[in-house]
């Protein structure tokens, strides 16, 4: 139990601030940052990334997340029960930079997984119409996930065991958080 609530630690930050971003995307807030990471430039004929990877995501998502990890952090060292349930001592680290890490790769990781969909016809938000539709989903959740881990396991030297129980279980989170985020009307699509 200990570990699903360690796994929680590391995700809470990234849920939280992918939340308030589908916020700022539904109202249309700080939309003049809303531009393509892509430039509206095409590989082999078709966009790269496509319109819903944004500047305005990636910024809000990786500052984002850096706040809530400073907000986890005073939170964390003012409660004694609560640290245990931490796989980081935020004594040792600077907790608005480890959430930057942390948002960075959690975004850039979800760029090669756009790069293919839109090299095989897929739009955003929505799934291939191929019999490997649930592969894709998967991958969508996974990737950012992943690159989550992977910016844990280089800087912050956590096991490789905890990485992938942390890949699964966040998948996981992450596919919850898609279906709630779609019945709250603040996404299109459930997966």
């Amino acid at each position: 139990m200990i570990v699903f609530f360690q796994i929680l630690s590391v995700a809470l930050p990234l849920i939280f601030s992918n939340v308030l971003h589908m916020f700022f995307v539904r109202f249309q807030w700080l939309s003049f940052l809303a531009h393509p990471l892509d430039c509206n430039k095409n590989f082999r004929g078709k966009r790269i990334f496509g319109d819903s990877k944004t500047l305005r995501g990636m910024i809000i998502v990786t500052l984002f997340t850096a706040v809530f990890a400073e907000i986890q952090k005073y939170i964390l060292l003012n409660n004694q029960i609560l640290q245990p349930y931490s796989i980081l001592s935020f004594y040792e680290i600077h907790a608005f930079v480890y959430g930057l890490g942390l948002g960075f790769f959690y975004m850039i990781f979800e760029l090669p997984n756009s790069f293919i969909k839109r090299q095989l016809d897929i739009q955003p938000g929505m799934r291939s119409q191929q019999s490997s539709w649930f592969l894709f989903s998967l991958l969508d959740k996974a990737d950012s996930i992943i690159g989550a881990v992977l910016y844990l396991c280089i800087f912050y030297n956590i096991s490789w065991q905890f990485g992938i129980i942390t890949i699964l279980a966040g998948t996981g989170i992450h596919l919850f958080f898609n279906v709630l985020l779609y019945f709250l009307g603040l996404r299109k699509y459930p997966l």
